[in-house]
């Protein structure tokens, strides 16, 4: 257990968008998450998994912020992570008569939140939850120092939660704040809505309708995945030590630059137990992206030796495979991570959001890019999860088997 401030916090965020394998939100918007949504004298508490087995009966939920990316830059939403939480604890409560499950939901609410996944925004969310509902609970509100992918991940199916059959409902949406329309003798400060659906599929696209209606404006906090301690050990133990690193990474970003940073990142990575090096090196040279619900598009990089060999990563939000234009197959396959780590201090970190906003106003950038591959965490070589990711990758257009990304050996 250890505790964060609010300059932590935003460390913690830039180390985030780097293992996020280039989706997990804007790292700009995520610091306005930050700067808005964390108070300046806050203390966020950080646990690890080993402190969690003396409570079995402990109740978590998981977190994020979900909403287009486009929708993203239009507002940090700050608040809006933490009003799910609320939603979702009033939910519980009110059942405990008419579902055996929730029955023993406790009075005080959740003791725990976790991130849904590794990433600028997902990261800064429930930090920004435990800042802002900590202080008024007797406990705190810790963030558990992990994550349910070890990266940021296109779709919900892509989680460890979902490989292992946990339940996703009661997921739970809800808004920054009322819309204009509201009637302003309402005491509740947020809309929410709670979404009843069996899998992962059915309530994404439950979820993406609901926020697209008019009292969500298109981003929304949510909580899904309530469940025990015991349950999360037990059955689906997620990718642990995720936020630690997190912060570890975000360090080295602010103490160097060049292929010095990109080295040591890939370092602390290894050093985390996931094998990871650089395995590209320039600048980018193109940005296609198609902005809706999903972003999907490609980034190409030109080659720092002077080559004329291209680097392309293909992405939906996150990037899920890579290709070098000489040879046939991908460099790198998800659910192993394509990370970029930018080569100095503007910007610090960068997502594919922030790429393609960067690339609409000043197309003659070519900003300066290192790219790692990092080894899916042990959970996520799951073949629910890989055979998910190749549905995924057909989308995109490779149709090949998955290969297990691992470095090159060395002569000698």
């Amino acid at each position: 257990m250890f505790a964060i401030r609010k300059k932590e916090i935003k460390t913690a965020v830039a180390g985030a968008c780097v293992l996020a394998s280039g989706g997990g939100g804007s790292y700009q918007v995520a610091c306005e998450i930050v700067e808005q949504g964390v108070p300046d004298d806050a203390r966020v508490t950080l646990v690890g998994l080993d402190e969690l087995s003396s409570q079995p009966a402990g109740w978590l939920v998981a977190s994020a912020n979900m909403g287009a990316p486009d929708a993203l830059f239009k507002t940090a939403n700050p608040h809006a992570p933490a009003h799910a939480i609320q939603a979702m604890e009033a939910t519980l409560q009110g059942m405990g008569t008419v579902s055996s499950r929730f029955a023993r939901f406790p009075a005080r609410g959740f003791s725990w939140v976790l991130p849904i996944e590794v990433g600028a925004i997902n990261t800064a969310s429930p930090l920004s939850i435990a800042a802002q509902l900590g202080p008024s609970r007797a406990s705190g509100l810790p963030i558990i120092d992990a994550d349910a992918a070890g990266r940021s991940i296109p779709t919900l199916s892509l989680t460890v939660f979902a490989a292992n059959g946990i339940a996703i409902s009661p997921a739970v949406v809800a808004s920054e704040g009322l819309h204009p329309g509201a009637w302003r003798s309402v005491t509740r400060r947020y809309n929410s809505g709670v979404i009843w659906v069996d899998d992962e599929m059915a309530a994404e696209d439950a979820i993406i309708g609901l926020v697209n209606t008019t009292p969500f404006g298109g981003i929304a906090g949510l909580a899904i995945y309530p469940m025990t301690v015991l349950e999360l050990l037990d059955r689906t133990p997620p990718v642990a030590g995720t936020l630690s690193l997190a912060l570890e990474i975000g360090q080295v970003l602010e103490s160097c630059c060049g292929v010095e940073r990109a080295e040591r990142v890939a370092s602390c990575i290894r050093q985390a137990g996931r094998a990871s090096e650089v395995i590209w090196h320039g600048r980018v040279r193109e940005v296609i992206q198609a902005e809706g619900g999903v972003d999907v598009g490609r980034i190409v990089l030109e080659d720092a030796t002077g080559s004329e060999v291209l680097f392309t990563i293909y992405n939906e939000n996150e990037n899920v495979y890579a290709m070098r234009s000489d040879r046939d197959t991908p460099c790198v396959l998800g659910p192993d991570s394509i990370c970029y780590v930018t080569a100095g201090d503007d910007p610090l970190a960068i997502d594919n959001s922030d790429l393609n906003r960067w690339y609409e106003k000043a197309p003659d950038t070519r900003l300066e890019l290192f790219v790692l591959a990092v080894q899916a965490a042990p959970e996520m070589r799951n073949s629910v999860i890989i055979d998910n990711f190749a549905a995924v990758n057909r989308s995109l257009g490779y149709g090949g088997a998955y290969r297990p990304w691992s470095p090159p050996i060395s002569a000698g």
